[in-house]
């Protein structure tokens, strides 16, 4: 008997591995042989034999080299926060933003864009403490955004998804 069967079996029981789709594999490698089959040297089950036993040695082959682990549950999902290195990215990103709206609009129209864009306040909303007609608001949130639009673009800074 093989010292080593046992850390082999072993490895099998680890392994996503299926014993039907060895005697599959052996089945088909045997009906294929069948044309090549003599009987002078040897019996017909030696024949058979002999196939199962490459078959056999084959998936104890592919077993070692399969390094996964079957499961019966799922990993846990990600909860969605964010890692450090997200939260820095973010945190930079954020300033970069901040800086570009201190430098380049108004106050009002940084209170436009908050309103509108981060709080998702109405136009007529908006207006009503503004006191703008709606339209004004619009055409102020259009003109800030592409400034914002022209400098980001202009200093290739990356401010996306603050």
């Amino acid at each position: 008997m093989d010292p080593h069967l046992p850390q082999r079996i072993g490895r099998l029981s680890d392994a996503a591995f299926d014993v039907e789709d060895v005697v599959q594999e052996a089945t088909l490698a045997m009906t294929k042989a069948l044309t090549s089959y003599r009987t002078h040297n040897g019996t017909f089950a030696a024949f058979v034999t002999g196939i199962a036993q490459h078959k056999i040695t084959d998936a104890f082959r592919v077993a070692g080299r399969n390094r996964s682990l079957p499961s019966d549950t799922l990993p846990e999902a990600s909860d969605g926060t964010a890692g450090p290195e997200e939260l820095a990215l973010r945190a930079e990103r954020a300033a970069r933003m901040e800086g570009l709206l201190a430098e380049l609009l108004t106050d009002r129209q940084v209170l436009i864009l908050r309103l509108r864009l981060l709080g998702n306040v109405p136009v007529a909303e908006v207006a009503a403490v503004l006191d703008m007609s709606p339209g004004s608001v619009r055409v102020a949130q259009h003109r800030a955004l592409q400034k914002l639009r022209a400098r980001i673009e202009a200093d290739g800074v990356d401010v996306v998804a603050v």
